[in-house]
């Protein structure tokens, strides 16, 4: 069962939310907050939340506000922001705070359930659409910038290898299979990649390798 908790200043979109995803198997709502702050007092008094669905929005203690203040006190929650901002930096933030997910308010319920059960696996999920902008901004740019990002960082076949099979949402085990190497192998070559390019999660180094011309 996966254990949801709810932050959102609107308590018409806290109840939209908690109808909707309870319609679903194995999802429950175990508590909700109109701000961060309430979010945090109600996770110091609960170990049973497995994941946060957080407006980035809110008084007191905005979502961005509210990641950080999760991953820094230790908590097992994930935390997926929901958020009107389609501009990138926004994103980066988000997952530059510790965000596990990023999603438009604007994203069908479908998608919105695909995301949190992903996530809850232990991946990260970034909201189709703005990966469709973040691609068409990618493809736009001039060969000569992303032979210039490009060549600040060299980077062995086996490590483009691996950067090429993380982009497409693979995890440890199953490169690690495709490769026939072992898991810890590949778990230091990703770590290898997030040094390289100084970046604090495998989102930002999906991102900043296309941004650079190093994916297709």
């Amino acid at each position: 069962m996966l254990h949801i908790f709810i932050a959102d200043d609107h308590t018409v979109v806290r109840n939209g939310l908690k109808m909707l995803l309870e319609t679903n198997d194995n999802m429950t709502i175990v508590g909700e907050a109109a701000d961060g702050h309430q979010a945090l007092d109600f996770l110091e008094q609960n170990e049973e939340v497995d994941l946060v669905l957080s407006d980035i929005n809110m008084p007191e203690l905005d979502g961005i506000g509210l990641t950080r203040a999760i991953k820094a006190r230790g908590y097992a929650a994930k935390v997926v922001l929901l958020s009107v901002h389609e501009q990138e930096n926004y994103l980066y933030d988000a997952f530059r705070a510790g965000a596990d997910g990023y999603l438009l308010k604007s994203a069908a319920i479908e998608e919105l359930v695909f995301a949190l059960r992903h996530v809850y696996s232990g991946k990260q999920y970034v909201c189709s659409s703005l990966m469709k902008d973040q691609l068409s901004m990618n493809m736009q740019r001039t060969s000569e910038t992303r032979l210039a990002h490009s060549g600040d960082i060299e980077l062995s076949p086996r490590e483009m290898e691996v950067l090429e099979l993380i982009a497409t949402g693979m995890t440890n085990m199953e490169i690690a299979e495709k490769l026939f190497l072992s898991k810890r192998t590949i778990e230091g070559h990703r770590q290898s990649l997030i040094d390289k390019f100084a970046v604090h999660n495998t989102a930002e180094l999906v991102c900043l390798s296309m941004r650079a011309g190093m994916l297709s």
